[in-house]
C-alpha cells in the first residue's frame, strides 16, 4: 500500500486573519469547532455493544464524549450557516467535485440539525439541572445502578457507577430504539456519519479558502 502524501503550509496568523475581518472570524470559527470535534469523535474509542453501560469508566468517558460532540456538531452547522454567507465564500471557485461534497454534507447536517440542537439543549453547556431533572423524570422503571467505595485504611475513594446512565437517559431522550444499548448505538452511528460530512466540508474550506492563504509549502 502507498504511503499517505501530506503537506504542510505554515502563515504568520496576524497577517493572514486580519483584524475585524468578518469572514476570517467564521472561517476560524469552523476550524476550532471542527478540530474540538475530531478530539470528541476520537475520545468515542469504543464501539457500542451489549455491556456498554455495565462498568462506567470506559463507557462513561464515551458517554461524555457523545454530548460534548452533539453540542459541538450543534455550533458547527452554525458555523457553517454564517460561513455560507460571507461574500468570501460566494466568490470561491469551487470545482464540481468540491461542489458536490458541499452540496451532500451540508444537505445531511442540516436534516439532523433539529436534532443536534434539541440534544444540545437538553444537556446545556454542561450537565446542568434541567438536564438532571429530565433524567430523573425519565429513569427506566427496571434501571439498576451500582456505587463502588474503595478504602484502604487512609483514604476512600467513590465511583458513582450510576451517573452513566442517568446522563445517557438525558443523551438519549430523542433518540429512538427498544433499549438504551439499541440508543446508544444508533447514535454512535450518526455521530460517526455526521463527523465524516463536517469533515467533508471543512476540506472544501480548508482546499478552498485556508490553503491559498497559508502560502506555498
Amino acid at each position: 500500500m502507498r504511503p499517505t502524501r501530506t503537506s504542510t503550509r505554515s502563515a504568520t496568523l496576524s497577517r493572514t486573519f486580519r483584524r475585524n475581518d468578518k469572514t476570517a472570524a467564521r472561517m476560524v470559527r469552523l476550524a476550532v469547532l471542527f478540530e474540538d470535534l475530531r478530539i470528541e469523535i476520537g475520545g468515542m474509542s469504543l464501539a457500542p455493544n451489549s455491556q456498554l453501560l455495565a462498568d462506567c469508566s470506559p463507557h462513561y468517558r464515551n458517554l461524555y464524549f457523545m454530548r460534548r460532540s452533539i453540542a459541538t456538531l450543534f455550533e458547527f452547522v452554525q458555523a457553517l450557516d454564517h460561513v455560507e454567507k460571507t461574500p468570501e465564500f460566494e466568490a470561491l471557485s469551487l470545482s464540481a467535485e468540491a461542489q458536490r461534497m458541499w452540496r451532500r454534507s451540508r444537505f445531511y447536517l442540516d436534516k439532523h440539525k433539529k436534532f443536534f440542537g434539541d440534544v444540545r439543549n437538553d444537556i446545556g453547556g454542561h450537565y446542568g439541572e434541567q438536564a438532571a431533572i429530565k433524567a430523573v423524570n425519565n429513569l427506566s422503571g427496571d434501571e439498576v445502578g451500582m456505587i463502588h467505595v474503595a478504602v484502604d485504611g487512609k483514604a476512600g475513594g467513590a465511583t458513582l457507577r450510576f451517573a452513566a446512565q442517568v446522563a445517557a437517559t438525558t443523551l438519549l431522550f430523542h433518540c429512538h430504539g427498544r433499549s438504551m444499548q439499541e440508543k446508544v448505538a444508533r447514535l454512535f452511528r450518526r455521530l460517526l456519519v455526521a463527523y465524516r460530512h463536517a469533515t467533508r466540508a471543512t476540506d472544501v474550506i480548508t482546499a478552498f479558502y485556508f490553503w491559498p492563504k497559508f502560502g506555498r509549502g
